[in-house]
């Protein structure tokens, strides 16, 4: 999420609040699906890390 801060201060200083809105919708879309992912691999792989 943090990546996307200058590209959204890019936007915000071109006042391109429509791209601004996008930007944040796009980052938060991909941090939401890595984290579901990350989420499901931990309990599906739990039995592997545990003796």
């Amino acid at each position: 999420m943090q990546g996307m801060l200058p590209i959204d201060g890019y936007n915000y200083g071109a006042k391109q609040f429509q791209k601004k809105r996008e930007t944040i919708w796009l980052s938060l879309e991909f941090v939401v699906i890595n984290s579901i992912f990350v989420v499901i691999n931990v309990f599906l792989f739990k039995p592997l890390r545990t003796s």
